[in-house]
């Protein structure tokens, strides 16, 4: 094979890749904001009714939290798996890894009640 003709082939392989790469965030996006809208609706119920006692038994302790003056912020965090990706050239790679998870952030009144919520979303 001549060496412009594998040039080409090449090339031809990197541009038919081109939408893939360039629709594949944007799937990652729509999926992210669908799961937002389902947590919202879940939640929305909850403020002023859940206690952080519901939520330990329903998700078991939480990842993070931390005191405030009227009550406490507790992170929990579920993890969808290990997004990665790898590039190079014929020189040298370069590969990378990072975990994909949906973060919970809840702030508890002095008597453990659900005051508000930040959702956290990755896909």
């Amino acid at each position: 094979m001549k060496a412009t003709t594998k040039v080409g082939c090449t090339l031809l392989v990197i541009l038919s890749s081109v939408p893939l790469l360039l629709s594949s965030p944007g799937c990652a996006q729509m999926a992210a904001n669908k799961a937002v809208k389902q947590y919202q609706q879940r939640f929305e119920g909850d403020v002023g009714k859940v206690t952080k006692d519901d939520y330990i038994k329903a998700w078991g302790p939480p990842f993070r939290f931390a005191p405030i003056s009227d009550g406490e912020v507790c992170t929990w965090r579920f993890s969808y798996g290990t997004r990665g990706y790898a590039r190079g050239s014929q020189y040298r790679a370069h590969a990378s890894a990072h975990e994909m998870y949906d973060e919970f952030i809840m702030t508890f009144d002095e008597k453990g009640v659900l005051k508000q919520y930040q959702l956290r979303v990755q896909r």
